[in-house]
């Protein structure tokens, strides 16, 4: 054999030598957690494997439902149908509810067992008994009873379809309030392994509180009275709670929590926990002893009641016939003030149901005891009056008292002094075509309040028609004060007569202060009021009286004179023109 044969013998040697060597070396395949992949079981049939954390593929595991093998092994998967929160807070009842799902089924022999552990880290678990089928039982903690492994075994179920298992809860004191326990729901099989779901954060609710405060035990109230009730709520979670009072019938010693409970309030909603209160309206057809009593509502916890307390609703007393008597003064009103003697008018009002006699009476005037309900009277002393009113009947007395005061009449309200008459054109005597002057002062001397009028008035001294008559002068004093005038007239200005007597006069007149009605005319029209501003004249019922009205005008009787005659002077001549002449003069002398 040549050598290039030998050559190409001994290639395809080591060719197949390193084939051989690279077979029987298996590197490992890395993945990533936590992927998967398609893989071929080793019943030939199609399967998916998970990558490990350690980063291998594991065991190739049959897809579900794909008829490959012939027979699979059934399995199940559970699921949580309750509770569906974290953390889930238990009432002292409740279900727990799972979900199994069948898969390669049917799956026989089904068992589930439901336990509980207190703390979210535990390992001696406690089984919870199953609620049976159809309702009315009352199941509890087997912990609490003593079960042993109260397991319970369903029929077959159908391969692909899931059936609920519930549990009912009850707590006592074995299981504290506000404690934090973990459920655990445990499901075997004759044919499929074995599956455990857990529930990490299951919260025992706290049960509310309901305390009643009012009414007393031993209360007495009669039918259609208002009952107060008050109460107080309570809630370890400070849950909001529903309130609500009962009324039931108390008989044999002890309150009936049967059919004849009642509810009288509801709240509606949820309220705050705290004190609360309610006004009851006790019916008129109840009749005896009653028991009233609160609860309390979070809507988790079943009704916490409250304590009762016992009341009894008795009839009304029969109704007697109502009396009523009420007096009161119409007039004079409290702080009413007159002079002496003006004429008061006493008038009441009285409403009674039975017949009454009155009296009048004063701490001034003692023997002042009028027994009408309404009269006049211009009696009273001078001074501070209280005055009562009293009215009785056989049954009531009922009184009304006022104060007024009775006033002296001052000696002088307004006066006219210093009045004067004064010739300005001329001088020395009252002209017809002549200027005069009116000087008067007028003075108030009380301290009230007043509004007077003053008046200029030149009239006719027999027939006493006014000729001149102006405005009047507005006054007003809070005190005793004064106020001077000093008026110029220009006589020409009207319709006077030559050698004629004339009254000149200066009054006040005040619709508040008595005045002598011959000074109530108008100068101009002596037919009517006067009241020169176009407004009436009106004088009250009660004006301030004065002793001494004749001062309250001047006046003087004056004669007018004849006209004067202006004076005629010499035209002022400028001095140039009195030089001129002189010089003219002066060359006519020279010629001559």
């Amino acid at each position: 054999m040549n050598k290039k044969i030998k050559l190409i013998f001994l290639t395809i040697f080591l060719l197949a030598l390193f084939n051989s060597a690279q077979a029987a070396i298996v590197i490992p395949e890395g993945c990533t957690f936590p992927s998967t992949q398609s893989c071929t079981t080793t019943e030939g049939c199609d399967g998916t494997q998970v990558c490990s954390k350690a980063g291998t593929w594991g065991t190739c595991i049959d897809v579900p439902d794909d008829d490959c093998p012939a027979v699979a092994n059934p399995y199940v998967t559970l699921s949580w149908r309750h509770p569906t929160s974290t953390p889930w807070r238990v009432p002292w009842a409740t279900f727990v509810g799972i979900n199994v799902q069948c898969y390669d089924g049917p799956c026989t022999g089904v068992t589930a067992t439901a336990q509980y552990c207190k703390g979210i880290s535990c390992s001696s678990y406690q089984n919870i008994l199953r609620y049976p089928e159809g309702y009315g039982q009352d199941i509890l903690l087997n912990s609490w009873l003593g079960y042993d492994n109260p397991a319970y075994t369903s029929s077959i179920l159908s391969g692909g379809l899931w059936r609920p298992l519930w549990y009912y809860l009850v707590y006592d004191s074995d299981i504290p309030e506000g404690e934090t326990y973990r459920l655990r729901v445990r499901v075997t099989g004759t044919n499929f392994s074995t599956k455990t779901i857990t529930w990490d954060k299951l919260l025992v609710n706290f049960k509310p509180e309901a305390v009643l405060t009012a009414p007393s035990n031993g209360t007495t109230i009669e039918q259609g009275q208002v009952l107060p009730i008050s109460w107080t709520t309570s809630d370890g979670d400070n849950d909001n709670v529903y309130s609500y009072v009962y009324r039931s019938l108390y008989s044999g010693g002890e309150c009936d929590f049967g059919v004849s409970v009642t509810q009288i309030y509801s709240s509606g909603i949820r309220e705050p926990v705290g004190n609360h209160t309610y006004n009851w309206t006790v019916p008129e057809s109840l009749l005896g002893q009653y028991c009233i009593f609160a609860s309390a509502d979070d809507s988790i916890e079943s009704s916490a009641y409250s304590n009762t307390a016992r009341i009894t609703i008795t009839e009304p007393p029969p109704e007697v016939p109502e009396t009523f008597l009420n007096a009161s003064i119409l007039t004079p009103i409290d702080g009413n003030s007159f002079f002496v003697g003006s004429t008061i008018n006493f008038t009441s009002s009285i409403s009674s149901s039975e017949a009454y006699s009155v009296q009048w009476d004063s701490n001034k005037d003692l023997g002042w005891n009028p027994a009408d309900e309404n009269f006049s009277y211009s009696g009273l002393s001078i001074g501070d009056h209280n005055i009562f009113f009293t009215v009785t009947t056989d049954s009531n007395t009922a009184r009304d008292s006022i104060v007024i005061r009775i006033k002296p009449i001052t000696t002088d309200v307004f006066s006219i002094s210093d009045f004067e008459v004064i010739p300005v054109e001329p001088t020395d005597r009252y002209a017809l075509n002549g200027k005069i002057k009116v000087r008067a002062r007028v003075n108030y001397f009380i301290s009230e309040a007043v509004n007077a009028k003053a008046f200029i008035i030149i009239s006719d001294a027999i027939t006493h028609q006014a000729v001149y008559g102006p405005d009047p002068f507005y006054l007003s004093f809070t005190q005793p004060d004064y106020e001077e005038y000093d008026l110029n007239i220009d006589l020409s200005s009207y319709d006077f007569y030559e050698r004629k007597n004339y009254k000149v006069e200066f009054l006040i007149v005040s619709n508040e202060v008595e005045s002598s009605p011959e000074y109530f005319v108008n100068p101009t029209n002596p037919d009517s009021a006067y009241w020169d501003d176009g407004e009436p004249y009106f004088i009250p019922e009660e004006q301030i009286p004065e002793q001494n009205k004749a001062n309250n005008s001047g006046y003087e009787i004056i004669e007018l004179g004849p006209i004067t005659i202006p004076s005629i002077e010499a035209p002022e001549i400028h001095p140039t023109i009195i030089l001129l002449i002189l010089f003219t003069v002066i060359l006519i002398a020279r010629k001559k």
